[in-house]
């Protein structure tokens, strides 16, 4: 999982927003995973990146929405991240 290798040497991206966007893919593998606790914790770590983010930035808003149904109900992982345009982009 590349974003997991990314997040293992944060001292080296911690400014850099691939470091953000790496919290976020992780957050989404973890939910495709079925590991909704894990998974909460990435997003987590994401927005409080993003925070002083504006907040109509596309990203951002997919991120709340995704992290928004981790926090609720016994939704299939599927319901958690939407499938990409392509199929195979997570």
């Amino acid at each position: 999982m590349n974003a997991a290798k990314i997040l293992d040497h944060r001292g080296i991206v911690i400014s850099d927003p691939i470091g953000a966007m790496a919290h976020l893919q992780l957050g989404r593998a973890l939910a495709l995973s079925g590991d909704k606790t894990k998974a909460k914790a990435a997003y987590q770590d994401f927005l409080t990146l993003w925070k002083d983010a504006d907040p109509d930035v596309p990203i951002l808003e997919e991120a709340k929405a995704e992290y928004g149904k981790t926090r609720t109900s016994k939704q299939g992982v599927r319901d958690i991240v939407p499938e990409s345009p392509c199929g195979s982009c997570h």
